[in-house]
């Protein structure tokens, strides 16, 4: 599957589990990263989203095996100490949607999903 058709079912499956939630679609071509500072524009993560006051960093792929471009397990992480993140893929699915679920009705805050 290729990963924009993977986006757009995503999306809809997001917009479905979470009604009312805003979903921010980060485009590399115009989206940079200021850590500590430093500006970074490549490894940019795919969406945000904002649900009931929380946020979470998610950064798809097609597939489990699929490449991984520079500085994106390093956002995930940093998204991850201030919110929930994670790399999502249909094998993975489930389990991040079922984490996400918990992570956004939990009272404490969310910790970066490690897959």
């Amino acid at each position: 599957m290729r990963e924009d058709v993977y986006h757009t079912k995503l999306v809809k499956r997001l917009d479905h589990t979470f009604p009312g939630c805003i979903i921010v679609r980060l485009d590399p071509r115009f989206v940079d990263f200021y850590i500590d500072g430093e500006r970074y524009s490549q490894g940019v993560l795919d969406i945000l989203v904002l649900y009931r006051g929380r946020v979470a960093a998610l950064e798809l792929k097609r597939a489990r095996t699929a490449a991984k471009q520079a500085n994106q397990e390093y956002f995930v992480q940093q998204f991850g100490d201030v919110c929930f993140a994670a790399f999502i893929f249909p094998e993975n699915e489930e389990e991040v949607l079922n984490d996400l679920q918990q992570a956004f009705s939990s009272r404490r805050p969310a910790r970066a999903s490690q897959r």
